[in-house]
């Protein structure tokens, strides 16, 4: 069964809120925010119970959420939405892969499949937030090949 898709931005939201907090909007609209903010935070938990494709996508580019730093929404799902460390890599991976039409090339790791991988000092299943703690990042492959790697030369050969 083919299942719909969808790229939640809730990070982007929470961010929006918490600068208004600190504009010193009235407690009202800021009540009203969080009223809004957990309506959508049940969605995404429904719909990722559901079977739907959810890929991780927000609003990066800015000043307060810049380029480089999308670990942080996978972070976000995780300690505020409730879904599992798991679920949201899967959906940053290989719903991310199949979103792309790319998922016979890239998004898993299978033999015949490019070979784009992280590798980090901890567990990301356990916490998360080693994914984007860059001193925990051990190598970066990309297309089979070191880009930047603690664990070898960067001038390692491809992986067969």
């Amino acid at each position: 069964m083919d299942h719909e898709q969808a790229a939640p931005t809730a990070a982007v939201a929470q961010r929006i809120r918490d600068l208004r907090k600190k504009r010193g909007w009235s407690a009202e609209r800021l009540a009203q925010e969080e009223r809004w903010l957990e309506m959508g935070y049940k969605a995404v938990q429904k719909a990722n119970k559901a079977g739907v494709r959810l890929v991780i996508g927000d609003n990066f580019g800015t000043s307060w959420m810049p380029h480089g730093t999308y670990a942080v929404e996978l972070e976000f799902y995780v300690k505020y939405v409730g879904i599992s460390p798991l679920d949201v890599i899967r959906w940053a991976t290989r719903n991310g892969a199949g979103l792309l039409g790319m998922g016979d090339e890239i998004g898993t790791i299978e033999a015949g499949k490019i070979a784009d991988r992280l590798v980090v000092n901890g567990d990301p299943i356990r916490d998360i937030c080693v994914l984007s703690d860059r001193t925990r990042l051990d190598s970066v492959m990309k297309g089979g090949e070191f880009v930047e790697s603690r664990l070898a030369p960067a001038t390692a050969t491809k992986v067969a």
